[in-house]
């Protein structure tokens, strides 16, 4: 048999921006998600299967990259994987 996995959407958070006077082409000027997922793996064939993990990742408007020489370049953070939902209120929420 093969193993079968299943992704639930469990909560998304959204923490306000760091700093109110930030510029929104900042990070600091944007609201944080908090995002978590529970992974179900599961065989009908195995009886130690189901098993459930949980996976929670933040996200940020912006990624973060520095160059050899110290330049600091911002890009969209890609969010192309994750849950509909979650690309929604990321939509509403990072203006």
């Amino acid at each position: 048999m093969a193993i079968s996995k299943t992704v639930e959407l469990r909560s998304i958070q959204v923490s306000p921006k760091a700093d109110a006077s930030a510029d929104t082409s900042t990070n600091n000027g944007n609201p944080t998600l908090y995002v978590a997922y529970t992974h179900r793996f599961d065989d009908s064939g195995d009886d130690a299967l189901p098993v459930s993990t949980t996976q929670t990742i933040s996200l940020s408007r912006y990624v973060e990259t520095t160059d050899s020489e110290g330049e600091i370049t911002l890009s969209a953070t890609d969010i192309s994987s994750q849950d509909d939902l979650v690309k929604a209120v990321c939509a509403a929420v990072w203006v």
